[in-house]
């Protein structure tokens, strides 16, 4: 007869069943410049053990997120591209895989969507933010894919808080890379804070690497929503 203890066995919740060491690579964020998240996101990344690649625009600067890196003991780099263009997409990602390894994780934060109504919407600043926000990351995504895919695990992760139709676009893209990627070990996932209420970017950040950790294999084609807003 098996002996029952005296106290009902402690369930594990569900964070802590996800908590675990990262997929092999090198990880890529893109973003890092963005308010705070990209590089609350990096950071923490890093403190998980992985090696970071930061990609930003040559307009912009990642040097306090490098400074927060190079206290940690990885391995950082910076890479000044332009996230729109296949070619220097290319270029970067190839860059990360000869000066760190090849990446295993993507974390792309999406910048801030056009401003204004859509009857206010001029037809330059609609085709600025699709091409910003939909182009890049599927640029990004389809350039990790192959050293993704040839080890058999990879995560893509998403952050954004962009409302209306550019969302309804990425979370679709996320589906449909999950569905597709499933069979190689690659997981995609959207983190979305909500628009009007994006909370800390600390605490937003501290999500990602329990969806890139090894025990979030079957973690997939996810929005996860962050904040205290209402629902969308």
């Amino acid at each position: 007869m098996r002996h029952r203890p005296d106290h009902p066995r402690r369930r594990r919740s569900p964070v802590t069943a996800l908590k675990g060491p990262a997929v092999p690579g090198t990880t890529i964020v893109t973003g890092a410049h963005l308010d705070g998240l990209g590089a609350a996101a990096a950071v923490r990344l890093a403190e998980t053990g992985s090696d970071v690649a930061l990609i930003c625009p040559a307009s912009a600067s990642c040097t306090d997120t490098m400074r927060r890196l190079a206290a940690l003991p990885v391995r950082s780099l910076a890479i000044a591209a332009d996230v729109t263009d296949p070619d220097a997409v290319a270029a970067a990602v190839q860059r990360v895989s000869s000066s760190l390894g090849d990446p295993g994780v993507l974390v792309t934060v999406v910048g801030p969507a056009a401003p204004g109504p859509l009857c206010e919407l001029s037809d330059a600043a609609w085709e600025a933010s699709v091409e910003r926000q939909l182009r890049g990351l599927f640029l990004m995504t389809r350039a990790v894919l192959d050293p993704m895919t040839r080890v058999g695990s990879g995560r893509v992760v998403t952050v954004t808080d962009v409302d209306g139709a550019v969302r309804a676009g990425l979370v679709g893209f996320t589906r449909t890379t999950a569905l597709e990627l499933a069979p190689f070990g690659v997981t995609a996932n959207l983190v979305a804070p909500r628009p009007g209420d994006p909370g800390d970017p600390e605490q937003v950040a501290a999500l990602i690497p329990l969806l890139v950790g090894r025990a979030a294999a079957a973690v997939s084609g996810q929005v996860i929503e962050v904040g205290a807003g209402p629902a969308s």
